[in-house]
């Protein structure tokens, strides 16, 4: 959800996700918020949170946590982790009973900073050996790929004088993305990939409420030129990332490069091995609940690291 504030405040939160790391019950929850305090101080900040059942007004869980007050460089983000337990969580199985969200206000002393609701993930994806395991089930992908549209708007329908209705980006990939969903169902499958491109938001939520699972693509190509975007702009848009798909439960892989072995244009691979590692342990490390493939192969291969740095030269697993 968009950001709802309920007073000008010196903090407020950018992102924020919940997901739940551990089943049974108590089930185990991570908190995820992204704080953006605005000046060096703000004494007394806590996190009130609520996990709620779709159409319940009592929470299953609620309490509150300590903020870090403040920041030596306002306006830089900083991360702020918790663990809560949850009784009663249902279990996820794509219905809109079992989709609970989390309720999140950053307070002081009964003040409203900023408030926000965020879905809550109840699943969860690993690769243990050659198997992905979803909620520690194995399962196998049935799924198809979906490329990045070539224009922003789309005529809609000509009129009788010959001029052009459009509709804007957003209203036509929700359409666009529930005509896949179905295509996709009809078809036996339940995933979809989004190659080298992220769709909008409702696009996800769309897929969401359809049942589809999304293995999302950061949209880092073999012909990205590190002369035009260089390496550290990288890595500070693939945090963005990773916060965002971290709050979307329709997402359950991620992967960082798609075929990083071609060259283009002279790119040293040297960098670009160690800038997939590098994103590689930064997705573990804010991602633990998603399957990170660490690039994508040319020849219609994927290479999943679960417990080694990645190397250009190394052999494609398959």
């Amino acid at each position: 959800s968009d950001v709802c504030s309920s007073d000008l405040g010196p903090v407020y939160m950018r992102n924020a996700y919940a997901v739940a790391i551990q089943s049974g019950n108590p089930a185990s929850v991570r908190l995820g918020v992204e704080l953006v305090p605005l000046v060096k101080k703000v004494p007394g900040l806590t996190l009130r949170y609520a996990v709620m059942l779709p159409g319940q007004a009592a929470p299953l869980s609620q309490g509150t946590f300590a903020l870090p007050g403040g920041s030596k460089d306002p306006g830089q983000a900083v991360p702020v982790f918790e663990n809560i337990t949850v009784s009663g969580l249902p279990v996820a199985d794509g219905s809109p009973s079992s989709m609970c969200e989390v309720r999140l206000a950053v307070e002081n002393e009964g003040r409203i900073f900023d408030a926000r609701e965020a879905p809550l993930r109840n699943q969860s994806f690993r690769i243990a050996g050659t198997s992905l395991l979803q909620n520690g089930q194995r399962v196998f992908l049935k799924g198809a790929g979906a490329y990045e549209a070539s224009r922003v708007v789309v005529p809609e329908q000509s009129t009788a004088r010959g001029t052009t209705d459009y509709v804007p980006y957003e209203s036509w990939a929700v359409a666009r993305a529930k005509r896949i969903a179905e295509g996709v169902k009809g078809a036996g499958a339940e995933w979809l990939r989004f190659a080298h491109h992220i769709p909008v938001r409702r696009v996800h939520e769309t897929l969401r409420t359809a049942g589809i699972m999304v293995y999302q693509d950061f949209p880092l190509l073999w012909r990205t030129d590190y002369r035009a975007l260089p390496v550290h702009e990288i890595a500070r848009q693939f945090d963005e990332f990773l916060w965002r798909v971290s709050a979307e439960p329709a997402i359950g892989i991620i992967a960082i490069h798609n075929e990083p072995e071609f060259e283009y244009h002279g790119k040293d691979q040297a960098t670009t091995q160690k800038l997939i590692n590098g994103l590689i342990a930064r997705a573990a490390s804010l991602t633990p609940h998603l399957v990170v493939v660490g690039a994508s192969g040319g020849d219609g291969t994927a290479v999943f690291p679960p417990d080694r740095a990645f190397s250009l030269n190394d052999p494609i697993d398959r």
